[in-house]
């Protein structure tokens, strides 16, 4: 059971990096990425450590960012006026192929992971960051069609129609997804 893993939750330092060379997402390809991202210094990286086993469970890395948003004027697309739709990005949130879908107790329904667990501990930690220290209003990912599902159950969404992607060789064929902070009026697409 995941409630049964003694997880500590820590910013990415020199001591994660022999776990993170060990780490097997199960996926080569993301490997290779997630390696060049801790130390490529555009991000600020956490992971979640099985403290009995000294070993990583999920890497997570975060930055700055924001959506795009175009409008529609007299039936032509325009930037929107207030065009940038501040956000925090997670670039990545790659759990251990052993842990991934382990389930969280003995009661939790069959999708009540500890993914889903860490998962939504960072979204606390993001709105946290969000209200109390850096002002966003949003959460934007680029989620793989394997995990967009995943994420959905998460609560994270399809971009609007009128919402602009970020193109780059990383995100090519990855789904923009986002998800709004409450912001008391709910009206953080108006803004």
């Amino acid at each position: 059971w995941g409630q049964e893993v003694p997880l500590a939750y820590e910013r990415f330092n020199q001591t994660h990096v022999a776990m993170l060379h060990a780490f097997d997402c199960g996926e080569e390809e993301f490997h290779e990425f997630i390696i060049k991202d801790s130390n490529d210094g555009k991000t600020v990286s956490y992971c979640f450590v099985d403290t009995n086993e000294r070993k990583l469970v999920c890497y997570v890395s975060l930055a700055c960012s924001g959506i795009m948003r175009e409008a529609v004027l007299d039936g032509f697309v325009h930037e929107h006026p207030r065009s940038l739709l501040s956000a925090i990005e997670i670039k990545f949130f790659v759990v251990a192929a052993d842990y991934r879908h382990l389930v969280f107790s003995e009661t939790s329904k069959s999708d009540e992971t500890l993914s889903v667990m860490m998962f939504n501990l960072i979204i606390s930690k993001l709105y946290t960051i969000s209200t109390e220290i850096v002002g966003a209003h949003a959460v934007v990912l680029y989620s793989t069609p394997q995990a967009k599902r995943f994420y959905q159950k998460c609560g994270m969404r399809d971009f609007e129609t009128l919402m602009k992607r970020a193109h780059d060789d990383f995100t090519d064929g990855c789904i923009p997804m986002y998800m709004l902070f409450p912001v008391g009026d709910d009206e953080a697409l108006e803004r």
